[in-house]
């Protein structure tokens, strides 16, 4: 669902996640675009969620992996939480 983007520079998604009630960095307004995505291994992907009721505070509920994109700016999330599932390609 749609909401506004948030993430926590300070906790990759390779960590421990973010704790209930804290708020985290605006990236802006979100809605999912059902894209397929390539990132770089080394691109930074960060917990984060999408704030669905619009309080401003992480909620377990609303919690994703964001990838701020190619130019850094960008805010693209995911609920696939667990990273060693994703497909991964070796050149």
């Amino acid at each position: 669902p749609r909401g506004t983007l948030y993430y926590f520079r300070d906790k990759p998604a390779s960590g421990s996640q973010p704790t209930i009630g804290n708020r985290g960095i605006w990236l802006g307004n979100y809605h999912p675009c059902s894209a397929f995505h390539e990132a770089e291994a080394q691109s930074g992907f960060y917990w984060g969620y999408v704030d669905y009721n619009y309080n401003q505070k992480f909620e377990k509920s609303e919690l994703v992996i964001v990838w701020r994109g190619q130019k850094g700016w960008e805010g693209h999330a995911t609920k696939n939480l667990d990273i060693n599932s994703w497909e991964t390609a070796k050149s």
